[in-house]
């Protein structure tokens, strides 16, 4: 089913889960561009002649990189949450409204039914 046929028949769209990779470089990178995933790799090499001082400095950095990261990591992962249980009462409502829909239709025929007989 297509998003546009999902919404045109009042059935909620999922929301869109990326992976963790995906969550990882989309928070990372704007907080630390040198812990991006596809960075991680080629650190040694970038960083091949700096001083001891300068490493230093740097594990400083990445080490507030990465408690920043879980902090936005977590509110990113409430907000997540906070959207599948929305997209849940809005599917349980949905198919509550189909059900009630098929049930009333059912009903009409019956007694359509038993007024032509």
């Amino acid at each position: 089913m297509t998003t546009s046929s999902a919404q045109d028949s009042g059935t909620p769209i999922l929301p869109v889960i990326q992976g963790g990779q995906e969550v990882y470089d989309a928070i990372m990178g704007g907080i630390e561009p040198d812990l991006l995933s596809t960075n991680i790799d080629t650190l040694d090499e970038k960083y091949a002649g700096e001083s001891e001082e300068e490493q230093a400095e740097r594990m400083e950095r990445y080490k507030k990189a990465f408690i920043e990261y879980q902090k936005q990591y977590a509110e990113y992962r409430d907000a997540q949450k906070g959207e599948i249980r929305v997209f849940s009462k809005s599917l349980m409502g949905s198919v509550e409204q189909k059900s009630d829909s098929s049930d009333a239709s059912a009903i009409d025929d019956i007694e359509s039914a038993i007024s032509n007989a």
